[in-house]
């Protein structure tokens, strides 16, 4: 029974969860009541005891995250109850970089910001695991530097018990339990825009109406919160001029009458980090003098998200002197043999849908045209074609532009060039050599921007 007894002597300690060697060779393991918190050293320091936590720094709060705790756990069973007590050794902090090889020291830990909401565990006699926990809790957060960017403390919690001989002063890494516990700020920003601008075109129709003009985008945050939270915008007009300066542009701002915001916040929920992309809706009422205008705006510094770096967004507003013809009663009545892919999209209004000549078994090159009634006779000085921003290489680079009164006997046509839109999304308004009347207009592409030439693609089509 001695023997016996010998062996149950050899317990370990170890972090609940982590793999447990099935055969240990070390001659230090066989001194009686020698207690180690053994970690083989696999893949460097992911090998030892390290257990990683993330705290969400608000304006105000400190949201926890994952609990900072950990069950004991005994190699094998042992006749007699183990008491276990947990002690911060701030000392260790050098020995986690070491063997982290960090590229600079951890900050150091500064005194009464952490502590132990339990600092003592209890193994049963004839156990292997405690029945409660050793729980690492944050104290004061006061204490904490969070002035600066997010930081990672580290936390050496070494554990040690009652028994006679203690835990061994040789093995003290091995009775480590490694806290990495980071504080991230939580902030707000546009998603996918940044300091960006957006160009959108106040464009008159013949019947009065303005051409679509919704814009919007969303907002995030850097990381999941637990909690809900709201994140505001407002206008910013002061940053006109420094638009302005950094751009070598001059933008006026666009006067308040001639839009409002649909909604000035709003909530990400629990576990989210995205608004939705249109969140921000900008809603234009009017149409000012025309000229180019900006209209900025960037999110709220209040509540509990604190602007990030991408927070400002610049809407550029063109006013388009040329008036549209309505096309409430256009048709497209004829297109060319190869030409049939979603070709109602270029009348439909809609900036997210797009006419594309294709094949079955491939894409439509140029020449490609199609014909549209618009069921009366207008003088016709000119084209508005809208590029895809997707598909660069194929947009019109030239086109013929022919009239007819009666779908039968068409003019010669004139051609026009079209040039590389500066900005993909904004509408292109192109005069004809000379005006011209008529009810039925054909407009053929002869050739495209990209080289070698591919399909055709626009997103609408009118005459003005």
């Amino acid at each position: 029974m001695q023997a016996r007894f010998t062996w149950l002597w050899r317990v370990l300690i170890i972090a609940a969860g982590l793999t447990i060697p099935a055969c240990v060779k070390n001659d230090n393991f066989l001194e009686p009541y020698r207690f180690i918190a053994y970690v083989d050293p696999v893949n460097g320091v992911g090998g030892y005891n390290t257990l990683s936590t993330n705290m969400l720094v608000l304006r105000d709060t400190i949201l926890p995250g994952t609990a900072m705790s950990f069950a004991a756990k005994l190699f094998a069973a042992y006749d007699k109850e183990v008491t276990l007590t947990a002690k911060i050794e701030t000392s260790l902090i050098g020995e986690y970089d070491r063997l982290a090889q960090s590229p600079g020291p951890s900050p150091a830990l500064p005194d009464g910001a952490f502590g132990f909401a339990n600092a003592g565990v209890t193994i049963p006699a004839g156990a292997t695991t405690s029945a409660d926990s050793i729980k690492l809790v944050l104290l004061d957060a006061s204490r904490l530097d969070l002035t600066g960017s997010d930081i990672t403390y580290t936390i050496p919690v070494r554990l040690n018990t009652t028994l006679p001989g203690g835990l061994s002063p040789e093995d003290t890494l091995r009775q480590t339990i490694f806290f990495r516990v980071t504080f991230t700020k939580v902030s707000s920003a546009i998603p996918s825009q940044g300091d960006s601008i957006q160009y959108i075109q106040f464009i008159r129709q013949s019947d009065g109406t303005l051409l679509e003009h919704v814009t919007g985008f969303g907002a995030s945050i850097n990381t999941a919160a637990t909690i809900p939270l709201q994140i505001g915008i407002s206008l910013a007009p002061s940053l006109v001029e420094k638009f302005n300066a950094a751009n070598h542009t001059s933008y006026t701002a666009l006067p308040p009458a001639f839009f409002s915001l649909a909604q000035s916040s709003v909530t990400i929920p629990p576990g989210g980090m995205n608004s939705a992309l249109d969140s921000f809706r900008i809603l234009f009422s009017g149409m000012p003098q025309p000229g180019k205008y900006l209209l900025p705006l960037q999110m709220k510094d209040e509540g509990a998200v604190i602007p990030g770096a991408n927070k400002a967004v610049y809407v550029a507003v063109e006013t388009v002197p040329e008036i549209i013809y309505a096309r409430t009663n256009w048709r497209i009545v004829a297109v060319s043999a190869d030409n049939y892919h979603l070709i109602d999209n270029l009348l439909d209004g809609k900036y997210y849908t797009n006419w594309l000549s294709a094949l079955p078994e491939g894409y439509g090159l140029p020449p490609q045209w199609f014909t549209i009634d618009m069921g009366q006779v207008n003088l016709i000085r000119g084209i508005m074609i809208r590029y895809s921003p997707y598909e660069t290489g194929w947009q019109p680079r030239q086109a013929k532009v022919y009239t007819s009164m009666d779908n039968q006997t068409w003019d010669t046509g004139q051609t026009i060039d079209i040039p590389m839109a500066a900005v993909p999304e904004r509408n292109m308004m192109v005069h004809l050599p000379a005006s011209v009347s008529g009810r039925y207009i054909k407009f053929e592409v002869t050739a495209v921007q990209g080289a070698p030439p591919t399909g055709v693609s626009m997103i609408e089509f009118a005459a003005f």
